[in-house]
């Protein structure tokens, strides 16, 4: 079989083919009081909980098994509290509820540290930059990920009929569209490797009954799972009323988890192209924020030890940049050394 070699440039992006990151990163969404929370505290303790804009989740974690909680309402907490959570050696699940409250929270903290009413034009790169690099960290994380959302609203469509007499104006009217999808910021769906939907059954007079349901809306299928065992639309149902019924966690997302290690190479419901670039984006940000951080370290470094020390914090994350990102630093470095 010919092997297909990579030049330099590209050699330090490579990813193994047919493989990806260990740990589950999921993505529910649904309409309030549909298990969006209970879902996401059923993940594996110890928990650390971001709760942004509303005390859902509090409610279902086990302090006793370690689990904590931090609530976050700016953009400056949100990253102190989700850099910290991918850091520590303990945690073992990092779940945001509501992550569509958490870019809202973000977007305001932006807002007033730029001084503007809303964002617009050249300060978008500013705003989104940092929260795509964030994400790009939860996406290689090897911990297990869960992040809530409301879904989007209605979407309402002008529609235009042409009249049949002739020079008279067309008739319009709205169209209500329902959007069935997470209100998120465009980098989420592709960060996470699955996309839940949560809702409560109603019975014929539409009243609420006792049954949730949880649905794969799509994302990656590893090849250990059939086809017909992972697919779009695929659903679960809880009884909220055993005392003895399976967490979410054990019954949708454990058995997935059991065959995760030999790869995910299938897209379902996702524009792979449209992700790629997504993901691309934030990598190539996150690179330039490394290179920034590197540079005003190796610049601040005083004496030879400081320098050294300043190298070796970040050297094996310098070692992963490509081969002219590298060499800036490297460069920035000898010259230091030389000033020393």
């Amino acid at each position: 079989m010919a092997e297909i070699t990579l030049p330099p440039s590209l050699k330090a992006h490579q990813s193994p083919a047919g493989s990806h990151h260990l740990g589950l990163k999921a993505l529910f969404y649904g309409p309030p009081k549909s298990g969006k929370s209970f879902a996401l505290a059923s993940f594996p303790s110890p928990i650390f909980a971001l709760a942004c804009g509303e005390n859902g989740i509090e409610l279902y974690l086990h302090p006793e098994k370690g689990d904590v909680s931090v609530f976050v309402g700016d953009a400056a907490t949100y990253t102190e509290a989700l850099t910290f959570a991918l850091r520590h050696p303990k945690v073992a699940s990092i779940v945001v509820d509501s992550v569509n409250l958490a870019f809202e929270d973000w977007m305001s903290s932006w807002e007033d540290s730029l001084g503007v009413e809303e964002i617009k034009g050249g300060n978008w790169k500013k705003v989104k930059g940092p929260w795509k690099t964030l994400h790009r960290q939860v996406m290689l994380s090897p911990k297990h990920v869960g992040l809530s959302a409301w879904p989007r609203g209605a979407k309402y469509v002008e529609e235009e009929t042409p009249s049949s007499r002739p020079g008279a104006e067309p008739s319009k009217k709205l169209r209500i569209l329902e959007q069935d999808s997470p209100h998120v910021e465009k980098m989420l769906p592709f960060a996470v490797d699955m996309t839940l939907k949560t809702e409560i059954e109603l019975d014929k007079r539409f009243a609420p009954t006792s049954i949730h349901r949880i649905t794969y809306m799509g994302g990656r299928r590893p090849v250990s799972i059939p086809a017909n065992e992972l697919y779009a639309g695929k659903f679960w149902r809880f009884d909220a009323k055993r005392v003895d019924e399976e967490s979410p966690f054990d019954k949708v997302l454990k058995p997935i988890i059991e065959k995760w290690q030999q790869g995910a190479v299938e897209y379902i419901n996702l524009d792979q192209r449209e992700g790629e670039r997504e993901v691309g984006e934030a990598n190539n940000l996150y690179e330039d924020q490394l290179i920034g951080s590197c540079l005003a370290s190796i610049t601040a470094a005083v004496n030879l030890d400081a320098l050294k020390t300043a190298w070796s914090n970040n050297e094996a994350a310098i070692n992963a940049l490509p081969p002219d990102k590298r060499a800036i630093v490297t460069r920035a470095k000898d010259a230091r050394k030389k000033e020393l």
